[in-house]
């Protein structure tokens, strides 16, 4: 949603990128009076200068699912820890001396 009614805009149709066809850039309103050359310019060494990500963006969340399933783990063998202890000392106080 574009707030303001005097934008300046610059869209690079040719991003030179498999993975955007187009890119369309906002101009900083203290610099929408330099010359339309220089701002097409600038916005073609922008969008060639930004780099696609290496790893799929499903990757990213990938770490937290790990590290959740690492601490449900732990918990799982500190649970499984204190029911074997409760089980031993169950059976030690159940024994006849």
């Amino acid at each position: 949603m574009i707030k303001g009614v005097n934008k300046s805009v610059i869209e690079v149709a040719d991003t030179g990128n498999k993975y955007f066809e187009r890119a369309i850039l906002f101009v900083n309103p203290q610099y929408s009076d330099k010359s339309t050359e220089l701002l097409q310019s600038q916005a073609r060494l922008y969008v060639s200068g930004v780099d696609v990500p290496r790893l799929p963006l499903k990757t990213a969340g990938s770490a937290k699912k790990k590290r959740r399933y690492t601490r449900q783990k732990q918990l799982r063998r500190l649970l499984f820890a204190a029911g074997v202890v409760g089980l031993v000392l169950l059976i030690y106080l159940l024994i006849p001396r």
